[in-house]
Formats: C-alpha cells, structure tokens, sequence
C-alpha cells in the first residue's frame, strides 16, 4: 500500500513497497500525476490518479535495493520534529524528539545513533532560523547600524554606534 511523507526539503514523496518517488512538476496530457523513483539512475516510476496513492500505471523494476523500514521511520520523525523545533524555538529537543516518537506508531526501529542524527538536524534547523554571528568587527557595525531595537512595549531605543573607537551607547 502506498503512503505519502515529506522529504527533508519539504516535498511530497510516495513510498510504495520501501521504495521512494517524488512528483514530477509537469502534469501529464491525460490528468495524471507522473512519480519517479529518487535514485536518478532508476527508471521506475508511478502514474496516480490526481494527488492520491491510487495507481493508475507503474513500472517497479527498481536497479537498486529498498529502502529499510529504519531509514524510512528516521525520516518520518526527523521532518516532523524539525517542523516543531523551528515552530517552538524554546521547547528542548530532546522532548521535541520524544513527543514525536511518542506518536508515530511505528518508531520502534530506530536505534541511538538515528536519535543523535535526528537531535543534530534539529540544532541545525533551529539555527537556520537566526542571522549568522559576525565574523569580524565590522560586521558587527553593519548589523549594529541596520538593526531596529525596540522594547517589550515597542517604544524605540536610541543605539549610537561610535565606528572610530567601537563603543556602542544605548538609552
């Protein structure tokens, strides 16, 4: 039975007998959706009916082995917790990784290593979130000057930014 789940990246993929498909951006003449396996050197693809899993033609002839019941669950837990991590930037991720695993049915097949990955790809996502720390003083001058620092009130604040002897005054 096909199911759909997200990639990393954000796309929509079908997995059918342990074998992935992303969706091909063209629609097909007849109104059907075209699917091709995301090992590029395959040939094999899937042809559904509108954004559903009911097949309508497919080749599975695959040059290339499934994927594990593991790596798929690993994916599954490791897109959904890095959507609530970047959602609730101050809830911890190990707990973000629990209630994930807690409600996915079938995350028994993960091992300690996947959970080091999944946590390690939740400090990344949540850190894409932020601006990069600057790398040089003059960095610093620049995001310094182009920033609009407000208080819990939205009142404004006065930031002088002295660039000759690196003092910065706030009032």
């Amino acid at each position: 039975m096909a199911q759909f789940m997200e990639s990393e990246r954000g796309n929509i993929l079908i997995v059918l007998d342990k074998f992935k498909f992303f969706k091909v951006n063209r629609p097909l003449a007849s109104g059907l959706i075209k699917w091709r396996c995301i090992m590029k050197t395959c040939n094999a693809f899937l042809k559904t009916y509108c954004e559903t899993t009911n097949i309508a033609e497919q080749n599975d002839v695959h040059n290339h082995s499934a994927n594990s019941d593991q790596n798929i669950q690993r994916q599954i837990v490791s897109v959904l917790a890095k959507r609530k991590a970047v959602e609730d930037n101050n809830e911890k991720p190990s707990k973000i990784v629990c209630t994930v695993i807690k409600s996915i049915p079938e995350s028994e097949v993960l091992q300690v290593s996947d959970l080091h990955n999944i946590k390690r790809n939740l400090y990344n996502a949540k850190r894409r979130k932020f601006p990069p720390l600057p790398k040089s003083r003059e960095e610093v001058q620049n995001m310094l000057d182009n920033m609009q620092v407000v208080t819990d009130r939205e009142e404004n604040v006065i930031v002088s930014n002295d660039r000759e002897n690196g003092i910065i005054f706030k009032s």
